[in-house]
């Protein structure tokens, strides 16, 4: 195996031990890098990473990451996709608070209330039918853990929350995390938002 630097025509070392060099310098140099290559190795967090690789007259020129960028970022967009849908349906209704450990999340109730931890930098953005859809779905008994779970989670933001309907939602979400029936008026709207 070969090591090969930037800028370097030829091999500069042989990666075996001395008992099984069989080449000498001057017979690395008989031994040149293809017009285009790859290589691949593991970044700091695991991942496997690809670059393309360039030479011009035998000597390697350039790296380009950029086919990588794109593989990461697509990777990335997928991921913040399954998110948001998880998120999406824990707010709805149709998946249990728990489920946003799949996302990262890691919570726990005390008697002080929801502690919460998010990975950074994610954002949701729902909207106002979410949360009455949320508001519809949930037993008095869970609608707590649930309310408290959503007002805990400042990475989401509610698109028309600051609509008078969205205001009476939000009212009746800090009620429900306090503990409390939210009122037949912001049923009433979570009626209507929610069809």
């Amino acid at each position: 195996m070969f090591l090969w630097t930037q800028g370097d025509p030829h091999p500069v070392d042989q990666l075996v031990d001395e008992a099984f060099r069989a080449l000498t310098s001057e017979n690395r140099s008989s031994f040149l890098l293809p017009d285009q290559f790859q290589i691949t190795g593991c970044c700091g967090r695991g991942h496997t990473v690809t670059a393309d690789c360039r030479c011009v007259d035998g000597v390697w020129t350039s790296v380009d990451l950029t086919a990588e960028r794109a593989r990461v970022e697509e990777r990335d967009a997928r991921e913040r996709h399954r998110r948001d849908w998880v998120v999406r349906d824990v707010v709805r209704g149709r998946r249990p608070v728990s489920a946003l450990s799949e996302t990262g999340v890691r919570y726990a109730r005390s008697r002080k209330g929801m502690r919460v931890q998010t990975p950074a930098r994610w954002r949701v953005r729902l909207s106002i039918h979410d949360l009455a859809t949320g508001l519809l779905a949930h037993e008095p008994r869970e609608m707590r853990e649930w309310a408290s779970m959503i007002v805990a989670l400042s990475n989401i933001s509610f698109i028309g929350i600051e609509d008078p309907d969205g205001e009476v939602l939000l009212d009746a979400l800090w009620a429900a995390a306090d503990g409390k029936k939210p009122s037949p008026e912001s049923l009433e709207v979570a009626r209507r938002l929610a069809n």
